[in-house]
């Protein structure tokens, strides 16, 4: 989900609809990848840095992505038709009391399903998901339930938010050749 500000500039539109154009392009992407047999999709939804926008755009995204969660794990046809999991990854502390219930919600409504598994990387950054995994890593080895001669990428990788399988393919949808801020 990446250009949707470019999209409604250059459709001359607002901001705001530019992200709900990319919500609604998700539920086809979405049914694209369940066709396909894919069945781990990782959506980078709000980066952490986007909270350097304008108040009014970022609270329009929240307000966006609460409504749009909440939609997704009661009313969503393609959710329960094909037994979407939402899993929500990002720094939750940078989160509001509204939204993280909404994140909540969403998680608990899904998370006995079976079928596709849609992480949803919001308030999210690499080097804050890597940051993190080192802190716990090293809160474990102060803590004595990891010994130091154990610290490895293993170690490490057991502390990322973004669950196996590990990332495939990475699609820019803005056209975009960069992976900045995604592991």
């Amino acid at each position: 989900m990446d250009g949707n500000r470019r999209f409604a500039r250059k459709s001359n539109m607002a901001t705001v609809r530019g992200h709900v154009s990319g919500f609604f392009r998700l539920a086809s992407v979405l049914e694209w990848c369940n066709d396909l047999g894919i069945r781990h999709v990782s959506v980078f939804a709000f980066a952490i840095n986007n909270f350097n926008r304008s108040e009014e755009e970022v609270s329009a995204l929240m307000e966006l992505a609460k409504d749009k969660l909440r939609e997704l794990a009661e009313k969503s046809e393609l959710v329960r038709k094909h037994g979407v999991r939402i899993r929500v990854i990002g720094n939750r502390q940078l989160l509001g009391a509204d939204v993280l219930e909404a994140v909540d919600f969403a998680e608990q409504q899904t998370r006995d399903n079976r079928g596709m598994t849609l992480n949803i990387c919001f308030a999210y950054s690499a080097t804050d998901e890597i940051t993190s995994a080192i802190r716990r890593v090293v809160e474990d080895a102060e803590n004595g339930k990891l010994e130091i001669s154990d610290i490895d990428e293993k170690a490490l990788e057991s502390r990322l938010q973004i669950p196996e399988p590990g990332l495939d393919i990475l699609v820019r949808t803005s056209g975009q050749i960069r992976t900045d801020n995604f592991t």
